[in-house]
């Protein structure tokens, strides 16, 4: 039993963008941010809300709310179907996919009543997000392909590498491997072409998650090295924090413990530190199921237990069920010890 760490790819903008967040850049919205009022304080705050958006997704929350609030005094309507999104985007990062749920439905009303095609695409590839995460497949798989059939109508090439991805993750998460590579590696070359950085580290963590599954263990690993190093340039903490868990169960399965531990520790921490809470629960499925196989079931129970029980306040049915899973493992592990 493990849990792999597949990258999504949630539309921000609808321009391109860096999701990294950078010290510089948010010292200097700041001190810009003081001096303005009105739309352009909306649009700072806006900007300040995605550069928070994975490092700090409550204060990213919060900055979106106030653009929201002079959005709507302003009547400024682009500026609220942005500050919906990134109300959105926060919870999501959060894994309050409710919430989340509700406020990309909001951006997407917003955005049909002003006909803003980008922005419908956006929003339609963020639900199907939400909806994946709250196990509804249909719905996934419909907004998605509603999302590229537009990304492909605007000739929106990062766009379109987005819906692939997703789609991959949609088929690799149901059993159809080959079809999600194929995805996968049509996005990858899109993002190779474009020079997309981020996008890049997502789809290569991706196609070393299928190579995984298909126990090619050196060719998952060399996907997820390379997709780790892009992560640390961009200054990406969720990013690292995805491929060193995937790093670290494939270490697991070379029977490399010490190094399989440190990756998964390092990814604890880091969502721990983001509060990240899908990851958390994640990674402490995966830490206890290394434990159990190295029959050390006081640490296996605690991080097992820990990880089902944010599993279920966050009701994410996958996790739920490989922490269940998990706990059978350990009571037939404590059993056969007693």
């Amino acid at each position: 039993m493990k849990k792999l760490y597949l990258t999504v790819m949630l539309i921000i903008l609808s321009l391109l963008t860096n999701l990294s967040c950078s010290e510089t850049t948010i010292d200097s919205l700041l001190k810009i941010l003081n001096h303005e009022k009105g739309i352009p304080r909306a649009d700072i705050l806006n900007m300040l809300s995605r550069e928070y958006l994975q490092s700090n997704p409550v204060k990213s929350i919060r900055l979106a709310e106030e653009a929201l609030a002079i959005a709507r005094t302003e009547k400024n309507q682009l500026l609220i179907e942005d500050s919906m999104n990134n109300i959105a985007s926060g919870y999501y990062f959060l894994s309050d996919y409710e919430n989340a749920l509700k406020w990309y439905d909001n951006s997407l009303d917003a955005s049909l009543g002003s006909d803003n095609t980008s922005n419908i695409a956006r929003a339609y590839n963020n639900l199907g997000l939400v909806f994946n995460k709250l196990n509804f497949p249909d719905k996934a798989l419909e907004y998605y392909l509603m999302s590229l059939d537009l990304e492909e109508k605007q000739q929106n090439g990062q766009g379109i590498a987005m819906s692939l991805c997703n789609l991959g993750n949609f088929h690799y998460q149901r059993g159809s491997l080959e079809k999600a590579l194929e995805y996968f590696q049509q996005s990858l070359a899109i993002q190779e072409q474009l020079s997309l950085d981020e996008g890049l580290a997502d789809v290569l963590n991706n196609i070393g998650i299928v190579y995984d599954e298909l126990k090619k263990y050196d060719i998952a690993l060399e996907y997820y090295l390379r997709s780790l190093e892009l992560e640390k340039k961009l200054g990406n903490q969720n990013g690292i924090a995805t491929t060193a868990n995937n790093i670290g169960l494939v270490y697991q399965n070379l029977n490399i413990i010490d190094e399989a531990k440190n990756y998964l520790e390092l990814s604890l921490d880091i969502t721990t530190e983001i509060g990240e809470k899908y990851g958390i629960a994640n990674t402490k499925m995966n830490l206890g199921n290394l434990y159990l196989k190295m029959n050390e079931l006081d640490q296996a129970q605690e991080l097992i237990y820990t990880g089902l029980e944010l599993a279920k306040f966050i009701k994410a049915p996958d996790l739920i069920m490989t922490g269940y899973e998990l706990l059978a493992e350990f009571y037939a592990a404590k059993k056969d010890f007693q």
